[in-house]
């Protein structure tokens, strides 16, 4: 590690799908908030089953690592939702929150990302999380998983940046510049397209979590891995 410490200095992470997998609360709770409120719609009311029916797994993985604001948009021009975008967008937090916030609700790491960052601090590496998600959404995973027992203080969200959403460079810029490192000094792990091209824009190395719904994107990674169990031979890879 002390090779790799020559050049860079600080690992900036995403959250959802990077460092925790929360992708089945997103789902279950997109789907829920769909199912409520064309329920209540008039216009749409009698069209509920064929509706729900189109909210399928393909639709659902385009919303993963967007950010809230685009994902919550797409949802209300796809099923003609009367509900504005910002409410949809509070209620999808609040029910997902919800979902968070039950006992029996667990949220894994993503395979080997705590071994992997106590070496990281072990060899004095800064490390942070740069996500799409809102405050309100990172503080709720924090108080689930304990995020600050990794991080600290270093958890920049979209509310950080004025609402800029990958892939502008935005979120990524500002925590390099939080953790007082060049953007040439970071490597971005990432999951999503969006976050690929943040990190290219940001003039970031990115490493790629793969998944199923990435692996037709990873070009636009510098290299990519399935759990951190191998993060460390990737970036002696890229540098």
């Amino acid at each position: 590690m002390k090779q790799i410490n020559n050049k860079i200095k600080a690992i900036i992470f995403d959250m959802d799908g990077t460092v925790v997998k929360t992708e089945h609360i997103w789902g279950q709770s997109t789907i829920s908030v769909i199912k409520e409120e064309i329920s209540k719609s008039k216009k749409l009311g009698n069209l509920l089953s064929e509706k729900i029916f189109n909210v399928d797994e393909e639709f659902l993985t385009q919303l993963f690592g967007i950010g809230m604001f685009k994902g919550t948009t797409l949802i209300k021009e796809k099923f003609g939702l009367e509900i504005s975008t910002d409410d949809l967008m509070k209620k999808q937090i609040k029910l997902a929150g919800q979902y968070f916030a039950t006992e029996s609700t667990t949220i894994p790491f993503v395979d080997g990302f705590p071994e992997f960052h106590k070496e990281l601090k072990q060899n004095l590496f800064l490390t942070s999380i740069a996500t799409n998600a809102g405050l309100e959404t990172i503080s709720i995973i924090d108080r689930k998983v304990n995020l600050k027992s990794f991080f600290g203080n270093h958890l920049y969200c979209m509310d950080d940046v004025n609402h800029k959403e990958k892939p502008d460079p935005a979120i990524f810029l500002y925590a390099a510049a939080k953790l007082g490192v060049k953007p040439e000094e970071c490597i971005v792990f990432e999951d999503s397209i969006h976050g690929f091209q943040a990190a290219k824009a940001a003039g970031m190395k990115c490493i790629g979590i793969r998944n199923k719904i990435n692996e037709k994107q990873l070009k636009h990674v510098n290299t990519s891995i399935s759990s951190y169990h191998e993060a460390k031979a990737a970036i002696k890879r890229i540098i």
